[in-house]
């Protein structure tokens, strides 16, 4: 009788776990692919029927090159990539979250994202390649773990603001906080090769650990005498390997009661010490307080240095091309003994020429714009940078710059996002003896092909491949380099 009971148990055991096997088989679907090739404006229906929360799917959003999809509606995404080198517009609150059945995280890479509301990351997210403006009082919300922001620039104006509630790693990025906009950062935040930059009255106020390494930047200010950008950490700051918080003038300061932790296990007391007393009372317009330090001065992995110290500080290096010329500006936030800034153009990134020079200040604490014009600008892409020249005879460089031609490509890649394999086309226009490489997100060459003749395609195999963002780079004789990013999805 107990043997009879102990089966029948068994099999009823066995029913409900196939029962369950069953429905998860029939709830989880394929990828879903929209692509948006014309603007577009979703609003709440548009989101219900294409994200049917029946359905267990994950999406891939591909937005076209030069396209808008502006999202009119409150909404909750999840297991979504947002892709395609378009425009994605958020006009109404997003809120981003897990699902644990499928476990894909939201990615947001290779777009631009214009964010007029709130975007609350309350799942795994993750951006790479994207450009984001916030704006008014638009606000982006760090609440869950996990969270990567790569390769990225972004822009917060007016009252915008970024608030870290949960860790935040952020790598090979930009930010730029105007106005009034602040960062709080309620969680540890570690930077690896980031810049951020506080101009205007910008804030930053930290209650968690902030890590900046391989040579990653906190710039207070803009080199605006009436700049009034601070940065004030309530918890550990280290400064490790070549990076700096940077202050830029008498009204922008760094405030801590908490040990700075730099290279070789140095310590730097940011309170109650000499730097506590200098740029301020009878030195500047503020006056002397025992847990802030004043500008212009920087605090580098080695510590802290004073204005007469420190390299000549550069900023908003850009090329723009205009009424047949390329017009390079840049600016300084303070220079000390600089000589010349001597502008150097390349064709591929790797050789490069002496085309001008401009002479430089040689000693200031303000802010001085520089520009400089090329008027032999090429039809293919070019690169320029800066040669920094002080009166010493040391050098540094600055960041390369590269901008377009004007000639239209001859290159097609597809499909775009691609499964199995890559294609490339070169066109009937394209020149002979091209050289295709498959690149990762790492940089690394993958694989490389030469092709001889032009209008030919050729394929790259993804079977040995993961998923995730990669580089077609197409090299021609003339040495004009184009690159296509392109998402593999299996």
């Amino acid at each position: 009788m107990r043997t009879s009971k102990h089966k029948t148990m068994k099999h009823f055991y066995n029913f409900i776990l196939s029962l369950v096997i069953l429905l998860a088989g029939n709830t989880v679907s394929a990828q879903v692919v929209y692509n948006i090739t014309s603007n577009t404006t979703w609003n709440s229906s548009n989101i219900k029927n294409l994200f049917p929360t029946t359905q267990q799917n994950t999406y891939v959003v591909n937005i076209a090159p030069g396209i808008s999809l502006t999202i009119n509606s409150g909404s909750v995404f999840n297991s979504t990539t947002f892709t395609g080198g378009g425009e994605l517009v958020i006009n109404s609150n997003m809120d981003i979250h897990t699902n644990y059945i499928t476990n894909v995280p939201v990615k947001f890479q290779n777009i631009n994202i214009v964010l007029n509301a709130n975007l609350v990351l309350n799942g795994y997210a993750s951006f790479s390649n994207t450009s984001l403006t916030a704006s008014n009082y638009s606000k982006i919300t760090v609440n869950y773990l996990g969270i990567t922001i790569d390769n990225s620039n972004w822009n917060f104006n007016n009252n915008a603001e970024l608030l870290v509630n949960g860790p935040l790693e952020i790598d090979r990025t930009a930010f730029v906080f105007n106005n009034n906009s602040k960062l709080t950062g309620n969680h540890t935040m570690n930077l690896s090769t980031t810049t951020i930059r506080l101009n205007n009255n910008a804030q930053f106020f930290a209650n968690g650990q902030v890590t900046l390494k391989e040579n990653s930047l906190i710039n207070i200010g803009d080199g605006e005498f009436n700049s009034k950008a601070n940065f004030y950490m309530n918890a550990g700051l280290n400064i490790y390997q070549n990076s700096m918080v940077f202050i830029a003038n008498k009204n922008n300061y760094f405030g801590s009661w908490n040990m700075v932790n730099l290279d070789g296990g140095k310590t730097f007391q940011p309170y109650q010490s000499e730097w506590n007393t200098i740029n301020c009372g009878s030195e500047g317009p503020n006056p002397c307080m025992v847990n802030r330090i004043y500008g212009p001065l920087g605090i580098t992995s080695s510590g802290p240095k004073t204005a007469s110290s420190l390299p000549v500080k550069l900023t908003n290096f850009e090329v723009k091309s205009m009424q047949g010329r390329n017009i390079l500006t840049w600016a300084t936030q303070q220079e000390e003994n600089s000589e010349k800034f001597i502008i150097l153009k390349s064709t591929d990134g790797s050789k490069w020429n002496t085309i001008g020079e401009v002479k430089a200040a040689g000693n200031s604490s303000i802010k001085i714009n520089y520009e400089y014009s090329d008027y032999n600008p090429l039809a293919a892409k070019q690169f320029y940078r800066l040669k920094i020249v002080d009166l010493d005879g040391s050098i540094e460089y600055s960041e390369i710059r590269q901008i377009g031609g004007n000639n239209v490509s001859s290159v097609t890649v597809f499909p775009n996002p691609a499964t199995d394999y890559i294609r490339v086309s070169t066109g009937s226009s394209a020149n002979n003896n091209l050289s295709i490489q498959l690149i990762n997100s790492s940089g690394k060459v993958l694989e490389q092909k030469k092709v001889s003749d032009s209008g030919s395609v050729t394929s790259f195999s993804m079977s040995n491949y993961t998923s995730g963002l990669y580089i077609i780079r197409v090299i021609h004789q003339s040495g004009n380099i184009e690159s296509f990013k392109v998402l593999v999805n299996k």
